[in-house]
Order: C-alpha cells, then sequence, then structure tokens
C-alpha cells in the first residue's frame, strides 16, 4: 500500500484537494472515481513531510486497520512455529523457533515485532497472512531457510576450528614427548646448534613443565581475539575510523540487507520512511548501522540533505533506494534480497579461505619444527662423510 495526494473535481466541479491509500496509482485514480471524483492530477506522496496528526480520520483509521492486521498475521504464527519446533530434530534451531514463538506470541504493536533483533530477521515473513494453503507451507519453508543461515554458517567453520585445536594439541604433544628426545641427542653428541633448533628447544623447555598453564593461555587467548573481532564487526569506532578493513564484512552486509528489507515492509505498513529507518535501524544488530540510520533518519524528518558523512557512511546503493527521501519499496527489497546473497557469498568465501590459511599454518609450523630438529643431524653426517 501507498500514499498518493490528488486534486480533483467532485459532484459539482469543485476543487478537491487531498490524499489516499492504494496500491498504485491506477488503483488510487479507480478509488478515486468510484467515489465521484474527477482525478486532474495525482502523485506519491514523499513519506518524510507528512505526520500522522496532519492525516484525515479515515485515513489513519484505514492505517491503524492495516498495522492491526499485520500484527495479528504476526501472532497468527506462534502456534505453527511451535508445533514446528516440536517436529525439528536439529536442537538449535528447534530451540530458535521455539522462542521466536514465545515473542510473536506475546507481540502487541509492530514497533515491538520491528526493534526485537529475533523478530527483525525474519519480519517481512511474519507479517504475511498465515492460511492453509500451499503457499502457507512455503513461507514456512523460507523461514526456517532464513534461520538456518545462521546455524550453517557456524557449522561452516567446523573444520577450521578443529584444525586449529588439532594444531595446538599437536604443538603440545611435540613440545612434551618428541622435542626433548632430539635436544637429549644432541646434548650426548656435544653438536653446535643452529638458530632454529635453539629457538625450538627454548619454547619446547618452556611448554614441558607447563603443559597446563599452555593449553588454559591459548584458550583464554583464543576466546579474548574471537571477543574483540565479534565486538569489532560491530562497533562504531572501528567502522569510522578503519571503513575499508570492516564495511564488506558479513556482520554489515547482513545488517544493511535487514535495514533495506524492514524499511521496505515498514514503508508498505504506512510508516513514514524516517520512522521506518529508525525502527528497522533498532533491529539490525549492528551499532554502526544502527547509529548511522538513526541519523539520517533526523535529517530526513527535518527535511535536510542527505550530509556528506552520512553519504560516505551508507551504501551508495541503499542513498540511492531511498531517493532522499521518497523511498522505493521494491528497490529496497531487492537490494536487501542483493546484500543477503552477498552475505551468503562472502561467507562461504571466508571459510573456504580460512580453510586453506589453517591447512598452510599447519603444513608450515610441521616443516619448520622438522627442519630445525633434522638440520643439525644432517650437518653432522655431512661432516663425518
Amino acid at each position: 500500500m501507498s500514499r498518493f495526494q490528488y486534486r480533483a473535481l467532485d459532484s459539482q466541479d469543485k476543487v478537491v484537494d487531498g490524499t489516499t491509500i492504494a496500491d498504485s496509482t491506477s488503483q488510487a485514480i479507480a478509488k478515486l472515481e468510484r467515489s465521484g471524483y474527477k482525478v486532474q492530477s495525482i502523485s506519491l506522496v514523499d513519506s518524510t513531510g507528512l505526520h500522522w496528526d496532519s492525516l484525515p480520520a479515515e485515513e489513519r483509521a484505514s492505517i491503524d486497520q492495516i498495522r492491526e492486521r499485520a500484527v495479528r498475521n504476526a501472532q497468527s504464527w506462534a502456534d505453527p512455529l511451535m508445533a514446528l519446533s516440536l517436529e525439528i530434530k536439529s536442537r538449535w534451531l528447534s530451540g530458535t523457533l521455539s522462542q521466536l514463538s514465545h515473542k510473536l506470541k506475546n507481540a502487541t504493536s509492530i514497533e515491538q515485532l520491528a526493534s526485537d533483533r529475533d523478530i527483525a530477521e525474519v519480519l517481512p515473513f511474519v507479517t504475511k497472512q498465515l492460511d492453509t494453503s500451499n503457499e502457507s507451507e512455503d513461507w514456512l519453508l523460507k523461514l526456517t531457510q532464513q534461520l538456518e543461515m545462521r546455524r550453517g554458517y557456524l557449522q561452516s567453520l567446523f573444520y577450521p576450528i578443529v584444525s586449529a585445536l588439532f594444531l595446538g594439541v599437536i604443538s603440545v604433544v611435540g613440545a612434551i614427548w618428541i622435542i626433548p628426545i632430539f635436544r637429549h641427542m644432541y646434548d650426548e653428541f656435544g653438536l653446535t646448534l643452529p638458530a632454529i633448533t635453539k629457538l625450538v628447544f627454548v619454547v619446547s623447555s618452556w611448554i614441558y613443565p607447563n603443559a597446563l598453564q599452555t593449553l588454559i593461555w591459548l584458550a583464554i587467548g583464543s576466546a579474548v581475539v574471537l571477543a574483540l573481532v565479534r565486538w569489532a564487526r560491530k562497533s562504531e569506532w572501528m567502522y569510522k575510523n578503519f571503513p575499508l578493513l570492516f564495511s564488506g564484512n558479513r556482520a554489515s552486509l547482513r545488517a544493511v540487507g535487514l535495514l533495506c528489507k524492514n524499511t521496505a515492509e515498514l514503508l508498505q505498513l504506512q510508516y513514514p520512511l524516517p520512522q521506518a529507518l529508525k525502527l528497522s535501524a533498532q533491529g539490525c544488530n549492528h551499532n554502526f548501522y544502527k547509529s548511522t540510520a538513526s541519523k539520517l533518519s533526523d535529517e530526513l524528518e527535518d527535511g535536510l540533505s542527505v550530509s556528506r558523512s552520512l553519504q560516505l557512511a551508507l551504501p551508495p546503493m541503499l542513498l540511492g533506494a531511498l531517493n532522499s527521501g521518497t523511498a522505493d519499496v521494491d528497490s529496497l527489497r531487492r537490494l536487501g534480497g542483493l546484500y543477503r546473497d552477498r552475505e551468503c557469498g562472502g561467507s562461504q568465501q571466508f571459510v573456504f579461505v580460512l580453510s586453506h590459511i589453517m591447512v598452510a599454518c599447519s603444513g608450515l609450523m610441521v616443516g619448520f619444527v622438522a627442519i630445525a630438529l633434522f638440520m643439525p643431524l644432517v650437518r653432522m653426517v655431512t661432516s663425518l662423510a
């Protein structure tokens, strides 16, 4: 549904100005003609210039009905999702669906739906009417696929994580049981050791009496690094100071995709663009884009042009879809799907590269230790020959 501003002649040929709600321009004209008006001009209203109090009572009642129907649609998904959660074997997905069902059942407004980060991921799905047709089954399938995207990404990291753990365990085992054998042998021979062999022996001599502490510190260090990475991927400060490093990562692509799709959905529910942007920003779960979209919302609400800083911070395609205040709903939806596809492709590429990096690191470490351990032996054999 969109809002149109018109000028028409009534049955007495008097000029009448007003606004009406319809899906398209042709439907708006047909609606006015059925009411006895002769349309002189009609145009899509700039959503930034509208205020709730300035709308006619009939139009406000119509908008309220549209939003209440969307909330009822969301609530109607609660029981089917709960039933689906009981049938799914995946414990993670079952728990996610159960939690989502509980939140939808207790939802009382569109604002509550849009600002919840769990519901925000599936907002375009749950505001659709649930019926007994095959279309509802398709919606359920799409919804579960949407939720499984996060799970699939975590599962794809299984191989790199196992490789890293294996590399750490092998390092500790080698330092405790293998490297001391070579050190004892070379001490008996009285060989002059090269620098890399001494380095390996020094590391081994530190790890040998502190194996448990080493594993603990490795675990703590890994947890700290993961926490810092998670913080940096959504930090407003990091995006402002290192935009090229963080602007294209998975978290930012996901946030922009949610921002586009949910803004389009809220515009369809007759929210003015500034309010739609602000509500969508609350649910995108990204500090930088939450702050930036809120600032853009304030500028649009005040009737200002988009500042240079926001033009540099927000993706140009998003700004183009917003079109300085007259947002294109279809363009925003397509753009949201584009960013979702980029997120999926980027995640697969990241996991692919990370897996090969782990293999390369394992090979380099094993090769370095092998060369360091056997180099004195090769020198000894060469000198004897």
